[in-house]
């Protein structure tokens, strides 16, 4: 079972060093990890503790009934980005190797990054290549409904779930910039976008998948996708010294702008008198 989950724990690992920072960096939408749990002692409390590349989160839960529970979560990274989810929780136990439940709450996110020239490849960490930076001030409050389903086996639980949420985008200010000076000789180009506007709802739906062993060290995938609530023109144009110049329009991007998935590695530690 160790090999095993070294080579999952690598696999994660290979994954992400092979992205890019733009599969990494968080933007104005919050990814977070969607809370999956498979209780199984009597009035169990739990604490999980979780992280991903600049990202964490510690989720805690516990049991008031046989069949209902409470959630409580926050979220953070090391860029200004700060969050916060309560839900209530239905659950059951159809048989011993079969677990349900759902959860519907609230959450509110703020994130007022500030990222600068920061390497985009591996040119760019000595001298020249793509360089990245990006603003965002951006708070948005969740409501959702997440149903999620464990099957029990000796070693290890399969969870999958599928996070549902409405948000509404109380402000929103994002952008970013891309300069390119691969060939050096002050010969930069730059692919540049803002967004901002307020008060508008959108979707999101975030299917998610998690591996709990036994040893409590528990790892998590999760997709996210949005519905587009707004359109942003991309433009190109000559970058120096600081300054955009001979700007023309090369496309568009939809609105809120965020990560495409979330793999994290965490712990959970569970109190309560084990069932029998």
């Amino acid at each position: 079972m160790k090999e095993k989950i070294k080579t999952v724990v690598w696999f994660i690992l290979l994954l992400l060093l092979l992205s890019s920072c733009a599969a990494t960096i968080q933007k104005a939408y919050v990814a977070s990890s969607p809370n999956l749990n498979c209780f199984e002692r009597e009035k169990e409390k739990n604490l999980k503790v979780s992280l991903f590349v600049n990202h964490y989160e510690i989720q805690s839960n516990f049991i008031l009934s046989k069949t209902f529970g409470l959630y409580a979560g926050l979220n953070g990274c090391f860029t200004s980005i700060f969050g916060g989810e309560i839900a209530g929780i239905y659950y059951r136990n159809f048989d011993a190797k079969k677990y349900f439940e759902i959860q519907g709450g609230y959450g509110y996110f703020s994130d007022r990054s500030n990222i600068k020239h920061m390497p985009f490849d591996f040119g760019a960490l000595i001298e020249y290549g793509k360089h990245f930076s990006q603003y965002s001030n951006t708070v948005y409050h969740k409501i959702y409904l997440q149903p999620a389903f464990f099957y029990k086996l000796k070693n290890v639980n399969l969870g999958f779930a599928l996070k549902i949420s409405a948000n509404y985008f109380d402000k929103y200010q994002y952008d970013y910039i891309l300069v390119d000076d691969s060939h050096g000789d002050y010969n930069a180009t730059a692919k540049y976008c803002l967004s901002n506007f307020r008060y508008k709802w959108g979707l999101a739906f975030e299917p998610a998948v998690r591996v709990q062993f036994k040893s409590k060290i528990f790892l998590q995938l999760s997709a996210i996708f949005t519905s587009a609530i707004n359109h942003t023109p991309v433009y190109d144009g000559q970058y120096f010294l600081g300054q955009v110049t001979h700007l023309q329009e090369s496309g568009q991007i939809s609105n809120p702008q965020h990560i495409c998935f979330l793999a994290t590695i965490g712990y959970e530690i569970k109190f309560g008198k084990k069932n029998h």
